[in-house]
């Protein structure tokens, strides 16, 4: 554990490079044009001068220092009273995701970011698995989906969190055939890194992994058909189970591709019957047998 301490320190002394989610410079103005002294909060801040919470809160004081607006009238213009922890970077990731919990929701990307920062925890274990499987395979990690060049950046990080949570410890070895197979289809196919898409995929993986031990079957259905053709069936397949009344599967969730990829599993082989040699003509020749 760390320890806290409320200081008044330079405004210019802090920086907000290096922790939480990028910039917003419209939530800065929106702060800086809205002030208001009855819901500030101290920004939390790092031994080093890094915010490690508040990076928005900040950033609006530099804007008001900037319009000669300071809002502090017991404190100096260009200081800033702010909370410094003195934590291990682990703990500072739980600092961030902690605090963020209790304001407005975190995008999965900038959560998996901010958990980076505590790979040492077991807390944040999931986070460092599923970088580790994108570096493998070279796949980047984008927090919007936009193609460029032709190369679509993978965004479905949410969908790669909730197949390790759900693989029962094996979420490592799902996470890395996922991912293996996925980069089979072509840089420039704009279904491959479709969040459902890769979580469907992934729990065909897991179910393959613990019933056969291998992904054999599937890996035939990746090479035979793009991800944009199995994004096709699975569209058709919920505008017909729409027309038989049974409603229209949520194309946002991954169980809907699962159902489609396991029905075009190729057939498993049945197991080959062991020969049966009867030894009963040798018996009977040998004497062995009385008949």
């Amino acid at each position: 554990m760390g320890t806290f301490e409320i200081k008044t320190i330079p405004l210019s002394s802090l920086s907000v490079d290096g922790y939480q989610r990028p910039l917003n410079q419209r939530r800065v103005e929106e702060i800086a044009d809205h002030f208001d002294l009855v819901q500030w909060n101290l920004p939390k801040v790092s031994g080093a001068g890094l915010v490690v919470v508040g990076h928005h809160r900040t950033e609006a004081l530099r804007l008001l220092l900037e319009r000669n607006q300071w809002p502090f009238d017991d404190i100096p213009a260009g200081y800033l009273q702010v909370q410094v922890v003195h934590l291990d970077p682990a703990d500072e990731a739980d600092l961030i995701l902690d605090d963020i919990s209790n304001v407005k929701p975190w995008s999965a990307y900038n959560r998996h970011q901010a958990a980076l920062l505590g790979r040492k925890s077991p807390r944040h274990q999931c986070a460092v698995d599923v970088q580790a499987a994108l570096d493998h395979y070279s796949i980047p990690l984008r927090e919007r989906q936009r193609a460029k060049d032709g190369v679509f950046a993978f965004m479905a990080v949410a969908a790669l969190n909730s197949l390790w949570a759900s693989s029962a410890g094996n979420g490592t070895e799902v996470l890395d055939e996922t991912l293996r197979l996925v980069s089979k289809w072509k840089r420039d196919d704009g279904y491959r890194f479709e969040g459902s898409l890769v979580g469907g995929l992934g729990l065909v993986v897991r179910n393959l992994l613990k019933s056969e031990g291998h992904t054999g079957r599937l890996e035939r259905v990746v090479e035979k058909n793009t991800a944009l053709a199995i994004a096709t069936k699975a569209m058709i397949y919920a505008g017909q189970e729409q027309a038989k009344g049974n409603g229209r599967p949520s194309l946002s969730q991954p169980r809907t591709y699962e159902t489609i990829i396991t029905s075009m599993l190729p057939k498993a082989k049945a197991p080959t019957p062991a020969k049966f040699i009867s030894r009963f003509p040798v018996a009977v020749a040998a004497g062995a047998i009385q008949v």
